[in-house]
């Protein structure tokens, strides 16, 4: 096939995936802003936190596309900035699933111990920490030392050169912060089956959905996003692998938590319903007013 239709297929492909959730995201986000169950709990807050990282990364990946389509960058400085973005959001999603983690063993385990204002102190510096972390590798990779750039040829995000300090700290960083963080929620994971077994009620013959939840999305969020760091860093820089690695990455960080929120959560998926249903209710009164 001919390279430069490949480059439209796929920057359609990139362009689309990527907008077709930012909307649904996007509202999910706005109901943890707005919804006072969700605001008034911290680890909501940290969701939220991770949900506006993640469309962030959805409209860049979206802006990869659309570069992928008309086969230029338009301004290297405008790519260069794009992608110091993207990875320093990324450090700090990443760096925010540690915070969330440990946020979920304390509300399972350490509360008992530890004063909720005092915690929500020092979660709030976590978080503030994370932000500054991929702060510090965006402004890195704005410098002339470092590059991580769209590569229009390989069709993904690539280092140059590849073997960069800056591209080794990125994934030590990303690498131990997951690896800590899938440490917490297996804890809290024993923690919770501990109780099962000890604490003899009506309820405790069966995991509580919170639980489940806890369970699935530490794992789940564990094993799509050190895959793709791994992969990212060790897979062949061959086409195929370089367009399922940009697949795959749409698919973590746009996909899964929205997916996640509206299986799980009644409230946000019932708050999403009555949304799409305000919006298409006003579209359909617009031309009866004209």
């Amino acid at each position: 096939m001919d390279s430069r239709l490949v480059q439209i297929c796929l920057g359609s492909g990139y362009f689309l995936l990527s907008v077709a959730i930012l909307p649904i995201y996007c509202g999910i986000v706005w109901i943890f802003y707005t919804d006072s169950s969700f605001r008034t709990n911290f680890s909501y807050r940290i969701m939220r936190a991770i949900g506006i990282g993640q469309c962030t990364l959805m409209a860049i990946t979206s802006i990869n596309g659309i570069m992928l389509i008309f086969n230029s960058h338009f301004n290297d400085y405008f790519d260069k900035t794009l992608m110091a973005v993207l990875e320093g959001t990324f450090t700090s999603n990443v760096n925010l699933i540690l915070v969330l983690s440990i946020n979920r063993f304390y509300i399972f385990y350490a509360i008992k111990w530890i004063p909720m204002e005092t915690a929500q102190n020092v979660f709030h510096l976590l978080v503030g920490l994370s932000w500054m972390v991929g702060l510090a590798f965006t402004v890195v990779l704005l410098t002339p030392y470092a590059d991580l750039r769209f590569s229009l040829e390989e069709y993904g995000n690539v280092f140059v050169p590849a073997d960069t300090v800056v591209s080794t700290l990125v994934l030590l960083c990303s690498t131990c912060a997951l690896g800590l963080a899938f440490l917490f929620y297996m804890a809290t994971v024993l923690v919770i089956v501990r109780r099962r077994f000890t604490v003899k009620t009506g309820t405790g013959t069966r995991l509580a959905s919170s639980e489940i939840r806890l369970f699935i999305q530490g794992v789940v969020d564990f094993l799509f996003a050190i895959a793709i760091e791994v992969f990212f860093y060790c897979a062949p820089r061959t086409t195929e692998w370089m367009v399922a690695i940009e697949v795959a990455f749409v698919l973590y960080n746009g996909y899964l938590n929205p997916i996640a929120y509206i299986l799980i959560n009644q409230r946000i998926r019932n708050s999403l319903t009555q949304a799409m249903l305000f919006i298409r209710t006003r579209s359909s009164t617009v031309p009866s007013n004209l």
